[in-house]
């Protein structure tokens, strides 16, 4: 399902996010936003990532506290496997 995220099929469950909401935020706004891995989604990358991801205890994650999250401590790291991605 991680890998269906990111060709455009659809997923069949929810993907379980290990980290905490800021390196998600960081990972949506390097991967939509930076990297531009994926074509523009015109500001809809916080709804893509509300529906294809969910914390450790299953619940889902709010669009405005999503977005508005600082640089992790973790980003070279998310950065290093994103580069894996290319």
């Amino acid at each position: 399902d991680f890998r269906k995220v990111f060709s455009g099929a659809k997923i069949a469950k929810q993907i379980v996010w290990k980290g905490n909401v800021s390196e998600l935020s960081y990972f949506v706004k390097q991967f939509y936003g930076k990297l531009k891995y994926v074509e523009d989604l015109k500001q809809e990358q916080w709804a893509v990532a509300i529906n294809c991801f969910v914390d450790e205890s299953g619940g889902t994650y709010e669009r405005t506290k999503l977005r508005s999250q600082k640089i992790p401590a973790r980003s070279k790291i998310i950065d290093s496997v994103l580069n894996t991605l290319k």
